[in-house]
């Protein structure tokens, strides 16, 4: 898989590439939706709004999950390029979301639950506990 901006291959003003027999070109059909996906609420698709950010579409997705990692989100853009929003000083954003747009928000790696922290903390507790019984008894 190559992303290649094609009218600029076109105009003459990008890099030529080599083909090699076999090699195929495929141009998707035009998608008037962008598609929210990852650790929202509802991952789904809207149709394109140009009022609206990246914020506005994670929010018609039901917003962020908990586990979801805030400061990692990206946007695959229709052509296959990856975009990562920058944020100003103020909070804010002007990356502009395209038609067929896809915006990722990734799951926090760091992330832990309470059940899944307690059942650790439990679990190592136990078998402390088990461990000094087993060393009282020599």
């Amino acid at each position: 898989r190559l992303v290649i901006d094609l009218p600029k291959l076109l105009a003459k003003q990008g890099r030529d590439v080599k083909l090699e027999n076999g090699d195929t070109l495929l141009i998707p059909s035009f998608r008037n939706e962008v598609n929210v996906i990852g650790e929202v609420q509802v991952a789904t698709s809207h149709i394109h709004n140009d009022g609206w950010d990246f914020e506005d579409y994670v929010k018609s997705s039901g917003g962020l999950r908990q586990q979801a990692d805030d400061d990692r989100i990206y946007v695959i853009r229709a052509n296959g390029l990856v975009d990562v929003p920058n944020a100003d000083w103020f909070g804010g954003d002007d990356m502009v979301i395209n038609p067929g747009d896809t915006i990722v928000v990734p799951l926090d790696a760091g992330y832990t639950d309470r059940l899944t922290l307690w059942e650790k903390a439990t679990s190592i507790f136990y078998q402390l506990t088990v461990g000094l019984a087993a060393l009282g008894r020599l």
